[in-house]
């Protein structure tokens, strides 16, 4: 669903804000928490609707919900005093107040600029993804908290990856205890996958089972199972949510690159980027800066590149991104160009004079 309001485009499907051109990043719990404001905008939405709909069952502080609302305000460059879009009624809630236009609907609201109701279609090309609620074939109360929280830290891990496009919590979760075919999951979502699951209690040991599947055909893309003790499920929840985060990266962003390879190499065109000057930060970062500085590096690459539409993989240290897909045009060799220039900006601005990245464009 797409909702357009203040010269904003805000996108559940592809969990993303727009305002005109540009992405305004935010933390998947803010994003949850405006989404849910903005679908339930017709009333004033209390404090413990918020818990519920943002962290589910899991014990949360008054001051990590303050946050949130703030981090929603920021985004949306409201604040606290003007409340223009969000505004909080003492001891009763808050409210989001804007005028909004879903898609297709004809209402009298701002009107938007083409940009921000016509965002760049070519993004469509990042795989997409929705996080069941796991089952609890067990009944125990415990392992259905399990399992939301699993879900939900799935949701969080994945969302970090720009290449990726992960449905919301709230729009996911709505088929909770359904009997609904995956295809139509996938159709309603506009999820090209869906990630499902089970949590079975048997004795003194939990089973947990997760499986991708291909909203296209019902077909089942990877699937895996764990099992430990029930006193470590609290250790064992992290663990998990790597292993299921990382296999589902290898199979969906890996999976998009090796569709595209089958393309004729002519009618792509590929930006390739890397960090130079790498000696020279050696010597002035110990290891555990210079670590976060290349993960930096990395994941504002990977947003700068799905922003203007590219579809990213890793050679190495190397990140090559492809435009046009399935042509290559103008367009396509300006969104290259663009991306290059972000990335340089960026990098220069972590690294300061000591690296820079270096790129290579070019029609394959």
């Amino acid at each position: 669903m797409k909702y357009f309001f203040d010269n904003f485009a805000f996108d559940t499907d592809r969990r993303e804000l727009r305002h005109g051109d540009t992405v305004v990043g935010m933390q998947p719990q803010v994003f949850d928490l405006l989404e849910y404001l903005i679908r339930n905008r017709d009333r004033v939405v209390s404090k413990d609707d918020l818990f519920e709909a943002v962290w589910g069952r899991r014990i949360v502080s008054d001051s990590a919900l303050a946050s949130r609302i703030n981090a929603a305000r920021a985004a949306l460059r409201d604040n606290g005093e003007e409340q223009r879009l969000l505004r909080t009624l003492p001891r009763k809630g808050i409210r989001f107040i804007g005028a909004v236009r879903e898609q297709g609907e004809e209402v009298n609201a701002p009107s938007q600029p083409a940009s921000a109701i016509e965002p760049d279609r070519s993004a469509d090309a990042r795989p997409s993804v929705a996080v069941l609620p796991f089952v609890n074939l067990s009944g125990e109360a415990d392992n259905l908290h399990f399992g939301d929280g699993l879900a939900e830290d799935v949701i969080t891990e994945l969302s970090r990856n720009a290449e990726l496009c992960v449905v919301s919590r709230n729009s996911s979760f709505v088929y909770r205890d359904k009997s609904v075919d995956t295809r139509q999951i996938g159709q309603a979502l506009g999820a090209k996958f869906t990630l499902e699951g089970s949590v079975r209690q048997l004795g003194g040991r939990i089973r947990v089972v997760a499986q991708l599947i291909d909203t296209n055909d019902a077909s089942h893309v990877w699937a895996e199972r764990f099992d430990f003790e029930v006193g470590e499920a609290a250790t064992k929840q992290d663990e998990i949510t790597h292993e299921i985060a990382s296999a589902l990266r290898s199979r969906l962003i890996h999976g998009t690159t090796a569709r595209l390879a089958g393309v004729e190499r002519r009618q792509l065109t590929v930006m390739s980027c890397r960090l130079g000057g790498v000696a020279t930060l050696l010597e002035r970062l110990e290891p555990a800066p210079m670590r976060d500085l290349v993960e930096a590096y990395q994941r504002d690459s990977l947003k700068l590149i799905a922003q203007f539409g590219g579809v990213a993989s890793f050679r190495g240290d190397e990140i090559e991104a492809y435009f046009g897909h399935p042509l290559a045009n103008e367009r396509s060799a300006e969104c290259a160009v663009r991306t290059a220039l972000a990335i340089a900006a960026a990098t220069l601005r972590l690294a300061g004079n000591g690296a820079g990245p270096v790129v290579d464009l070019g029609r394959h």
